[in-house]
């Protein structure tokens, strides 16, 4: 993560979707972060609690997995 304290914008994506995007900076103050690695972390991490909550959204992985199962 050094390179990327020196960017001039920095933009995190998980499974195509965009978790942060902003200045090294910015990103530190949204996150509440000492360090960039830190401020990548917390998105990451919050987008991986929000997945374990949410139903499957891929209708395609409930079909193939009853055909499997039948």
């Amino acid at each position: 993560m050094d390179e990327a304290e020196r960017c001039h914008r920095l933009l995190l994506m998980r499974e195509g979707e965009i978790l942060a995007d902003g200045t090294p900076d910015a990103l530190r103050i949204r996150t509440g972060s000492e360090t960039v690695g830190v401020a990548f972390l917390r998105p990451a991490a919050e987008a991986m609690r929000a997945d374990r909550t949410e139903e499957p959204h891929d209708e395609s992985v409930g079909a193939s997995r009853r055909r499997r199962t039948a």
